[in-house]
């Protein structure tokens, strides 16, 4: 089966990593030059959870998001295919300084899988239409919200021979990118 596996950045955890060691650098010097001790410990704890946080995305290996010629899987919440007849709208949603992808789903389909998410008011909103929303946060992973929310619309608008192509295109794509 022809598919694509997105994981998070090792670019961004990097960055996350050494802007968090320049972080305890500048905590440390600021215990050295100032009488301000309060500020100094709250910038060395935030610099040693901004290199944990780093450190740990650097290694993880786990997939984040899987597209096939058949659906999508996002393994961090539903462990399940979506097929792409199933959803009827997508686009890039930003919401609280975070990039997701917005997927909304007929309000039946894997009624028993597909759990409410943590949006409860937009929850609400999409139960009056009859639908069911999923937001795949972006934030951390090799692709850019735009891009992906650009290459799912042409998924759902492609028929299932023109979807192995799309999917050659997309991967050669993200190899440049990153």
């Amino acid at each position: 089966m022809n598919k694509i596996i997105i994981y998070k950045s090792r670019k961004k955890a990097v960055i996350i990593t050494a802007s968090g060691l320049l972080l305890v650098v500048a905590g440390g010097l600021f215990f050295q030059y100032t009488n301000n001790n309060l500020i100094g410990w709250c910038i060395t704890i935030f610099a040693i959870l901004c290199v944990i946080f780093g450190i740990g995305s650097w290694i993880d290996k786990t997939p984040y998001i899987i597209l096939t010629e058949n659906g999508i899987i996002e393994t961090s919440g539903i462990h399940e295919e979506i097929e792409w007849d199933a959803i009827r709208y997508v686009d890039e949603f930003y919401y609280r300084g975070q990039y997701f992808i917005r997927l909304l789903l007929d309000r039946n389909y894997k009624s028993n899988i597909i759990q409410p998410t943590w949006f409860n008011r937009f929850d609400k909103l999409y139960a009056q239409e009859g639908l069911r929303a999923i937001f795949i946060r972006i934030g951390f992973l090799e692709v850019n919200s735009l891009k992906l929310s650009h290459f799912i619309n042409q998924m759902l608008k492609a028929d299932a021979g023109h979807r192995i192509k799309l999917l050659n295109d997309f991967r050669t794509s993200v190899k440049k990118d990153s």
